[in-house]
């Protein structure tokens, strides 16, 4: 399985790393190491991530109230959103 992240997901990413680094340094580093994480999640067991109204599935971080929003595309897990699970539902369903 590859692994594509959209720009805007890669943006997402690194804002909230950042706002997390403001807060205390090291965290956003954490917070990115929990994104590798997930992608390798991902990469290797995509199928056991929860679906939430198809195409879409999620993999939520550790230790952070995000989650990775992707959908499959033949053999590539796309990353449509790096998506704090509090804030705005599906706002990222308009990504293609």
């Amino acid at each position: 399985m590859k692994i594509r992240m959209l720009p805007v997901s890669q943006q997402e990413m690194l804002r909230a790393a950042a706002w997390y680094d403001k807060r205390s340094m090291g965290t956003g580093d954490r917070f990115l190491d929990g994104v590798r994480a997930g992608l390798v999640a991902i990469k290797e067991f995509s199928g056991a991530a929860p679906s939430i109204g198809e195409p879409y599935r999620r993999k939520i971080l550790a230790d952070f109230p995000y989650g990775q929003i992707f959908r499959l595309d033949g053999d590539t897990a796309v990353i449509v959103a790096v998506a704090h699970l509090k804030r705005r539902p599906r706002y990222w369903k308009r990504r293609r």
